[in-house]
């Protein structure tokens, strides 16, 4: 591990100088997010300035030990925007992925690896930009859809312990899809023309919980803008702010539990003239019904983030 983390560093120290000339150096997060600097760092991404008659640059992207991540082009000097063929590789060194950009939109085949190298899938951007399944294999080589149809397999994490099961008819996704997670099942999902219809989440009780959606987020049984209105109309704003015709945001988080309850409420962001305090306390008084936030339709305790806009005359 040693001998990996000196690997990266030198080859940092090595392109540094290069750097000023033909070589450029980003940071990302594990989001692909660019930082500011190497904290919080997942990914190092170099961008090799082209030389003529080439017309793009060369992105690089490293894992933190020093293995290549992924290769690729891009028109812009931050790398930013993939243009031709794109390698994508696991930590292991293996293939992962291969896709094609074409003016900064993937499009045409999509071949997809398993970690051990071997061929996982094939699959085509449609006129929508959409996947469409034609080939799928197991780690072992067996083939498990052709042409379209059979019996559909897809993992993803990390540490890719997520595992769907379904139904692939045409190239789409259909009917029931079982996910696992660790080989315990977590979710049913319904799909209809590739889209998720509906599904049943499961808790490690296996107790069923049915949802629409994935993810959902704590909401106030009004909506956020019209509990957001509400409060602001009620704000006093003091005689000095308006003379000076402020105006702004208080922003306040708070914690949903998961039967709905807040607590735990701030202000993170304030106006001053005694404002804060106001949309605070109106805030803590209010009495609408919050519904929490679900994973899998299973609630959860969310953090939100509560804005009330001050010192406008209206909406």
């Amino acid at each position: 591990m040693k001998r990996s983390f000196f690997f990266f560093f030198f080859l940092i120290f090595c392109l540094a100088a290069k750097a000023q000339t033909d070589t450029l150096v980003y940071y990302l997060n594990e989001h692909s997010e660019y930082l500011p600097g190497k904290e919080g760092m997942e990914t190092m991404r170099m961008v090799i300035k082209p030389v003529k008659p080439e017309k793009y640059y060369t992105v690089r992207d490293y894992y933190k030990d020093g293995k290549i991540k992924l290769v690729t082009h891009s028109k812009k000097d931050d790398g930013s925007e993939f243009e031709g063929d794109c390698l994508e590789y696991y930590p292991n060194g293996k293939r992962k992925s291969i896709r094609n950009y074409h003016e900064y939109k993937i499009t045409g085949f999509y071949y997809g690896y398993h970690r051990n190298g071997s061929l996982y899938t094939i699959m085509k951007y449609n006129e929508m930009g959409r996947l469409v399944i034609d080939e799928m294999h197991d780690s072992t080589g067996v083939v498990i859809v052709a042409n379209g149809n059979g019996k559909g397999m897809e993992y993803f994490g990390p540490p890719l312990n997520h595992v769907d099961k379904g139904d692939v008819i045409d190239g789409k996704r259909e009917g029931e899809w079982r996910r696992t997670v660790n080989d315990t099942l977590k979710a049913v999902f319904f799909y209809a023309n590739d889209d998720i219809e509906s599904g049943i989440g499961y808790d490690k009780a296996g107790h069923g919980y049915p949802f629409k959606r994935i993810q959902e987020g704590a909401i106030p049984e009004q909506g956020f803008f019209e509990l957001s209105r509400k409060i602001s109309d009620k704000v006093t704003i003091p005689k000095e702010a308006k003379k000076l015709n402020l105006r702004g945001t208080v922003v306040l988080n708070a914690t949903v539990s998961v039967d709905g309850k807040l607590s735990d409420i701030k202000v993170s962001k304030g106006f001053g003239y005694g404002v804060d305090e106001q949309v605070l306390k109106l805030f803590k008084e209010d009495r609408s019904v919050w519904t929490p936030a679900k994973s899998y339709g299973m609630p959860l305790e969310n953090t939100i983030s509560f804005s009330v806009v001050v010192g406008y005359s209206r909406y």
